[in-house]
């Protein structure tokens, strides 16, 4: 999961939202299957991608993973 949330912050500061968001969820399905919902690394995640979210203009989807974690 870290991997896919590194890579994910890379595309996103490179403008590849897309492709960044595919990773940042992958990111958080494995995340959530190795640590549980409810851990620091799932939070860690969510919030990156929350941001991601945002600058997308998808506040709805941001204020729910913000939420989520």
């Amino acid at each position: 999961g870290r991997g896919y949330t590194r890579l994910a912050n890379l595309l996103t500061s490179r403008g590849k939202l897309q492709e960044a968001t595919l990773n940042y969820e992958k990111a958080l399905h494995m995340r959530e299957e190795q640590f549980g919902k409810d851990s620091a690394k799932v939070a860690e995640t969510l919030f990156a991608y929350s941001v991601l979210l945002d600058r997308i203009g998808d506040q709805p989807g941001a204020v729910v993973h913000r939420g989520h974690g």
